[in-house]
């Protein structure tokens, strides 16, 4: 696999045999993130809808927290609470993130990526930095 160099220019397709390594991917997701805020900033909100694709970014992005709460998950997104829900269980059921209440706290739903996830994602990115 041929490592990326950073910064990666936006203008410039990268080479990418195989799958790419870890941190790559996720700077990858990263630039990503920055890019749609960037974006946002510019346009209504309501022009990119695609609230599922902004939360597998985000756990992505995060797994080195491993989980995050729903409203962690929702406050970069700013969509309402019933939203980010809907597209919650949609992931469920395609078995892309899983759930799980906080022991401590049950009003608290953790949010994690689950191990299909996390390689549908890899294998997202991969071909995302192919572009």
């Amino acid at each position: 696999v041929e490592a990326l160099t950073h910064p990666i220019s936006p203008f410039e397709p990268v080479k990418v045999f195989g799958r790419a390594n870890r941190r790559d991917l996720i700077f990858g997701a990263e630039l990503m993130q920055k890019r749609r805020a960037a974006r946002a900033a510019h346009f209504p909100k309501e022009m990119f809808g695609e609230v599922a694709w902004d939360i597998m970014i985000a756990l992505y992005v995060e797994e080195k927290n491993h989980s995050l709460s729903l409203t962690a998950i929702s406050m970069p997104i700013q969509v309402p609470m019933s939203t980010i829900l809907r597209w919650v269980t949609y992931l469920e059921i395609n078995m892309l993130v899983t759930t799980v209440s906080v022991v401590t706290d049950a009003r608290v739903r953790l949010l994690q990526m689950t191990d299909m996830g996390r390689n549908t994602m890899d294998d997202c990115m991969t071909e995302l930095l192919r572009i």
